[in-house]
């Protein structure tokens, strides 16, 4: 049976499906660190501490530094939304109480 183990070894180290694989993983990784640079060129044009970039980052830090950005886009809008719930629920106040007050005279 150890024959046999060593027989399949050798015949997937030159099967053209390994090859075809391996240039697939290739081109994957090459992809994968294509959009990973972008997202570093992105980030480094967004945030103020451009030089914490100066130095080429390692995936993980590029990646964290992205989760950040959109958590804190993501906050701001929430905001925004809060800011402008409360500015219509004041001027639903502010036209009720003036509607009161014509009714009155």
């Amino acid at each position: 049976s150890s024959d046999l183990a060593g027989n399949d070894s050798r015949k997937r180290k030159g099967s053209p499906c390994d090859t075809l694989g391996q240039s697939n993983e290739k081109r994957r990784r090459e992809q994968e660190n294509k959009y990973l640079e972008e997202l570093a060129e992105l980030l480094s044009a967004n945030i103020g501490d451009i030089d914490s970039l100066s130095v080429k980052p390692d995936k993980c830090k590029i990646l964290k530094k992205t989760v950040d950005q959109i958590q804190q886009m993501k906050r701001l809008e929430q905001e925004k939304a809060r800011v402008a719930a409360d500015d219509d629920v004041q001027k639903s106040d502010i036209s009720s109480s003036s509607q009161g007050t014509d009714r009155k005279s």
